[in-house]
């Protein structure tokens, strides 16, 4: 029983704020939600402020956000005990691996995009770890 309790906290959050309207960023939303009915698409720095504060003290969510953003936020969400893991997706590996790694939630580095393959394996991830 305490393992099904488990599992209903364990949740997924995605944090863009960039325009996610494709094709591929819609397919991609959809394949999280097959993950988790519960997964989250958030647009806004505020948007995420808002929907954390909804979330239980003992909640532990996975966080996908992209690389911009991501430099941002991560340094302010980092001690969050929330958050047991974060994924940075960009286009610039390089140049986001140089701040990422001095957060140990930024779970193995930085995920290219946009490489499909690339975004099935993020998902799958972000559960594995739990």
């Amino acid at each position: 029983m305490s393992d099904l309790i488990n599992i209903k906290k364990m949740s997924l959050a995605w944090l863009d704020d960039s325009k996610n309207d494709s094709e591929d960023d819609i397919n991609n939303q959809e394949y999280l939600r097959t993950l988790d009915n519960e997964f989250k698409m958030l647009k806004s720095r505020p948007e995420y402020d808002e929907y954390m504060k909804t979330q239980p003290a003992d909640a532990r969510i996975s966080l996908i956000v992209n690389g911009k953003l991501g430099q941002e936020i991560v340094p302010d969400i980092h001690s969050s005990t929330q958050i047991i893991n974060i994924y940075v997706y960009c286009m610039d590996k390089v140049k986001h691996e140089k701040w990422a790694k001095n957060y140990d939630k930024v779970f193995n580095g930085i995920i290219i995009f946009p490489n499909r393959n690339n975004f099935i394996l993020l998902g799958q991830r972000c559960f594995d770890r739990f």
